[in-house]
């Protein structure tokens, strides 16, 4: 004859089989929903992986859902919070060519919309290298940015719009019985040219010593290490002193020009800038 079973065993025995119960009956009730929630759960784990950031985060928010299963549902939850960690984020701050800032901007993400304005605040990117286009009235720039995990509220500022069209014009007129205004720009130019020609001198000299104090043959085979750093330095001395002849002779010759041939009318001179670069340029009339 078997044993009774103590209250213990029958209630635990009880207890196991209506859990089972319960979990059989709550997978009948729901059983596309916990389907889905699984999947989700598991797509966004692939995501993650592949770096998805963005996809893995709305699998992710379908399995945290209160109709999940609890056990799915926790996983999700956890998951969603190190996803937000992990997700780079970046902000933009738009501003026009004149430095306002601009709100109305639309933004693309390698030719995928990411939002339609901008309020201030980070968006979510996945990491890696992107391209992103801001489009405002009517005008577009693209820029490109490389993302890194786990890179949080980083700044951007882009501006839309090149600089505007800008000339600075100054003229000189030629007062009447005065000398032509070229004169003085090309004295100053010789001047300058005749400064330029004394330093290469200078220079000029203090090569030919050190190369002479150096004691090395005409093939630059040198005695000791020391002689041969004194030669290099001769040598550096020699090309600073041509750069100072060359450029002195140049601004001596060009000053003299103007001061003999100078035009007899004003000067004019002229700064312009835009977006492809900047220029001056000077003029004379005759």
């Amino acid at each position: 004859m078997n044993p009774r079973p103590t209250s213990r065993s029958a209630s635990l025995g009880l207890a196991t089989l209506a859990a089972a119960f319960s979990l059989v009956a709550g997978v009948s009730r729901a059983d596309v929903s916990t389907d889905q929630c699984i999947g989700a759960n598991t797509k966004a784990q692939y995501l993650r992986q592949a770096g998805k950031f963005t996809e893995a985060r709305d699998q992710l928010k379908i399995c945290a859902q209160a109709t999940c299963p609890r056990m799915v549902r926790d996983d999700c939850t956890q998951r969603l919070d190190e996803v937000d960690r992990a997700q780079p984020t970046i902000v933009f701050n738009v501003k026009d060519a004149a430095g306002n800032d601009l709100g109305a901007v639309s933004v693309k993400v390698d030719g995928r919309p990411l939002v339609d304005r901008l309020d201030g605040t980070a968006v979510g990117v996945d990491a890696g290298e992107h391209a992103f286009t801001f489009e405002a009235a009517g005008q577009a720039v693209t820029r490109t940015f490389m993302l890194k995990e786990g890179e949080r509220g980083r700044a951007e500022r882009i501006v839309i719009g090149g600089a505007p069209n800008a000339t600075a014009i100054v003229s000189t007129p030629r007062e009447e019985g005065g000398p032509p205004p070229w004169k003085p720009v090309g004295l100053a130019a010789a001047g300058v040219g005749v400064v330029g020609l004394g330093i290469g001198i200078a220079f000029g000299v203090v090569a030919s010593d050190k190369k002479s104090n150096a004691g090395c043959d005409s093939n630059s085979v040198c005695p000791t290490d020391s002689a041969a750093s004194a030669l290099r330095d001769a040598k550096s001395a020699a090309n600073v002193s041509t750069a100072f002849f060359v450029v002195g002779a140049v601004l001596a010759a060009a000053g003299l020009s103007l001061w003999l041939f100078a035009p007899g009318g004003s000067v004019q001179a002229a700064a312009t800038a835009d977006p492809q670069g900047a220029g001056f340029a000077l003029r004379g009339a005759f």
